[in-house]
């Protein structure tokens, strides 16, 4: 991490003498290829941008291949919008909320598709077995009864 706030190293002490100062600054401009150090921090920040996106892409691509590979096992799967961090108690951001309904003589094998994607993308987790709500749906509009399907 850089000093951020701080004066660049040969500027920290009261100005010498002229001729020194141009020196001093020659040589700092020198050592760090020409890049100003106010120049060299902005690069860094765009860098640490850079690759924070190129993770988040990654973790994306990851979500999009074992929600796919999950859907294969499942009976049947839903995506739901990711779960703000301040809900799942985590600092991380979701990549995917997904349901899937999972026949009970598949499980270890879902189970195991799940256990591939744990990687530096993904910190992958699973719960339940629970009530399979995201597989229902009420069609308001009906004339039949309640509207249930």
């Amino acid at each position: 991490m850089g000093r951020q706030g701080l004066p660049a190293p040969g500027h920290a002490a009261p100005s010498p003498a002229p001729a020194a100062t141009a020196a001093t600054t020659t040589a700092s401009a020198g050592a760090s290829g020409g890049e100003s150090p106010g120049l060299a921090y902005l690069r860094r920040k765009k860098e640490s941008l850079r690759d924070r996106e190129d993770l988040w892409r990654a973790a994306a691509e990851r979500a999009e291949l074992l929600h796919a590979e999950l859907g294969q096992v499942a009976v049947a799967s839903r995506r739901h919008r990711p779960q703000d961090p301040q809900l799942s108690g985590r600092s991380e951001s979701m990549v995917l909320n997904g349901a899937y309904l999972v026949d009970p003589a598949r499980e270890e094998e879902f189970a195991a598709v799940l256990g591939g994607y744990r990687d530096r993308f993904l910190d992958v987790e699973l719960t339940g077995p629970w009530a399979p709500y995201s597989f229902t749906s009420i069609d308001l509009g009906s004339s039949r009864a309640g509207g249930l399907r």
